[in-house]
């Protein structure tokens, strides 16, 4: 099972659910017209959200994760999600993290000395570029 990720991080954990794209459409039908007719607009992904969080060694290193979290924002990642599904093509439009809290005791985790937990909210819109 992978682990879930955005582009080259690796998460502990991420929550919330990741949001396909679909075919937009328009109803068109006249008034009083019988039957009914739509236009395709195209395929298009709802924006949303996804909460991450990982363990770091210390301070220096969840300000560099965060850091590198920010430098994201605005490309297309490939993300992973918590049911190891891989979506590419994923754009990130923001990133804010939420929380940078030392831990008193690691237990598992990426980081062999894991002292930091980095939580992050993403801002996220699968497209269909090619």
């Amino acid at each position: 099972m992978a682990s879930p990720a955005i582009g080259a991080y690796t998460m502990i954990s991420m929550k919330g659910e990741f949001q396909t794209l679909a075919e937009d459409i328009e109803d068109i039908t006249r008034p009083n017209a019988h039957g009914s007719a739509i236009r395709l607009l195209g395929q298009r992904g709802p924006i949303f959200q996804l909460l991450t969080g990982v363990d770091v060694d210390d301070a220096a290193a969840a300000e560099v994760e965060a850091t590198a979290y920010k430098a994201l924002v605005g490309t297309l990642q490939s993300v992973v999600d918590q049911h190891s599904q891989t979506h590419t093509n994923v754009a990130v439009l923001g990133v804010d993290v939420t929380r940078k809290t030392a831990l008193a005791v690691a237990v598992g985790g990426l980081s062999s000395s894991a002292g930091y937990w980095v939580e992050a909210t993403w801002k996220l819109q699968e497209t269909n570029i090619v």
